[in-house]
C-alpha cells in the first residue's frame, strides 16, 4: 500500500523504520531509556542541547539528531554547559559532579562531537539537583539534595576546581 513502512520501538526508546518494499532499515529516533532529569541549551548553537538521566547517559543533541553520548558511572539529575560551550558539568546521584570536555569535531569522518572526561569533584553524598556556571565561566554553583550549595572556582588553565560550601 501507500505506507509500506514498519516502525519498531525498542526498550531503550529508539525507533527504527523498516521499508517493507526496499528492506531499507533506518534509525529514525534515538532516545534515553529512562527518566530524563537534566536538560540544558548550548550557549551559542541554538539547535544544540544536552540531556542526562536515570539511565546513566549524557547525550548531546542537535535538533532530533544525537551527536554523541557518554555512559556515566551513576544516574544523573542535572547538566550545564559552560558559557563558552566547551565543557559540560553533570550532577550525579552519588553527589559527584563530572565535567566533560569536547573533542574536535571531524565532520568529514562523520564524527560530529565526542566527549572526554575532564574532572570530578565530590563534596556531597546525595543527588546533585541543579548546577549552573556563572556568566563569565569562572564559577560553578552546585545545589545538592543534602541541602548545600557549593560554589566552585573553575580555573581551566590548571584544571583546578575548588569550592566553598554553604548550607541552604
Amino acid at each position: 500500500g501507500a505506507n509500506d513502512a514498519i516502525y519498531v520501538a525498542t526498550r531503550r526508546g529508539d525507533v527504527w523504520c523498516l521499508d517493507a518494499r526496499t528492506r531499507k532499515v533506518e534509525h529514525f529516533v534515538q532516545s534515553h531509556f529512562g527518566p530524563v532529569y537534566g536538560a540544558c541549551a548550548h550557549p551559542t548553537i541554538p539547535t544544540r542541547f544536552a540531556t542526562a538521566g536515570e539511565d546513566q547517559m549524557l547525550v548531546v543533541w542537535d535538533g532530533h539528531l544525537q551527536l554523541c553520548s557518554q555512559y556515566l558511572p551513576t544516574a544523573a539529575r542535572s547538566v550545564a554547559y559552560s558559557p563558552d560551550g566547551k565543557h559540560l558539568a553533570v550532577g550525579c546521584g552519588n553527589g559527584a559532579v563530572l565535567i566533560y570536555t569536547f573533542q574536535k569535531e571531524r565532520p568529514r569522518s562523520g564524527v560530529h562531537a565526542s566527549l572526554a572526561f575532564y574532572k570530578v569533584v565530590q563534596d556531597c553524598v546525595e543527588f546533585i539537583d541543579d548546577l549552573k556556571y556563572s556568566p563569565n565561566g569562572k564559577y560553578l554553583a552546585v545545589a545538592s539534595h543534602d541541602n548545600y550549595v557549593d560554589v566552585y572556582s573553575v580555573k581551566r588553565d590548571r584544571g583546578a576546581v575548588r569550592g566553598a560550601r554553604r548550607a541552604h
